[in-house]
């Protein structure tokens, strides 16, 4: 029996384009198969405004949610991506800050023997966003201690340096925020695809079987339906050829990428 099990999710989608493609082509071999569906009310014609759908118009309207799903989650990983590289950028000029300011005090406080540099804390795991963020704070308050600013102001490091180091932690903080945020937002359209996904195979397989029992002597129509289909004996697929139809926008995007 024809089914979608294994078929990947852009081949998916492609055969449901093909389907209605071909329904729609007017052809005569299109006249048979929508006779043949219609017998089992699929309803090609459709309904009328304020009854309820079809199952022509149901299809329709599933593919077509389907569809929006895929360039969805296309645009949120898309989002994701970018805020990533934005987060890293921030993270590694943090890093970058704190072990140059770091290591200059470490170096000063060799002779200057000022207790409050006494105080500079142990640099943690800074390759790890906690150890990051936790020594970056502690510097900060470090430097905002007046018996460290008074100890430092001959080496020119004090409010400007502490500024600096104030603005790449801000930066640095709302670009994990906006990661995390764009990594929800692709989780969400993941689901949403997979729900949409989910719903269209359903009503494919179902009229895929409706197809394959009813014009199972024309396997001609299934192949252009799109409808997978085995030749008794020797176990080989019909090659699906699908009609020449203008191709909708998610169509040409997944052509692209593929």
């Amino acid at each position: 029996m024809a089914t979608t099990a294994g078929l990947p999710i852009k081949v998916l989608y492609l055969r449901g384009q093909q389907w209605f493609d071909f329904t729609a082509s007017g052809t005569p071999e299109a006249k048979v198969a929508l006779a043949a569906l219609d017998a089992r009310g699929y309803g090609s014609a459709g309904n009328k405004a304020g009854q309820p759908p079809s199952e022509a118009q149901r299809g329709q309207a599933l593919l077509a949610t389907f569809g929006g799903t895929l360039s969805g989650k296309a645009q949120a990983g898309t989002v994701r991506s970018v805020e990533v590289q934005a987060e890293d950028a921030a993270e590694i000029a943090m890093r970058n800050w704190l072990r140059r300011i770091h290591a200059e005090i470490v170096g000063i406080r060799r002779e200057e023997t000022v207790p409050a540099l006494q105080n500079l804390q142990t640099l943690g795991e800074l390759n790890q966003v906690a150890g990051l963020d936790g020594s970056a704070r502690a510097m900060l308050d470090f430097l905002s201690v007046a018996a460290v600013q008074t100890a430092l102001a001959p080496y020119h490091i004090g409010a400007a340096d502490r500024a600096a180091g104030k603005a790449l932690h801000d930066t640095w903080t709302a670009a994990r925020t906006k990661t995390a945020g764009a990594r929800g937002s692709e989780g969400t359209a993941k689901k949403d695809q997979r729900t949409a996904r989910e719903a269209f195979e359903a009503w494919l397989n179902k009229w895929w079987a409706i197809a394959s029992a009813r014009l199972a002597d024309q396997p001609q129509i299934l192949a252009a339906l799109g409808a997978e289909s085995r030749k008794k004996g020797n176990g080989k697929k019909v090659q699906a050829v699908a009609p020449v139809a203008q191709v909708a926008a998610p169509v040409a995007m997944l052509a692209q990428e593929a």
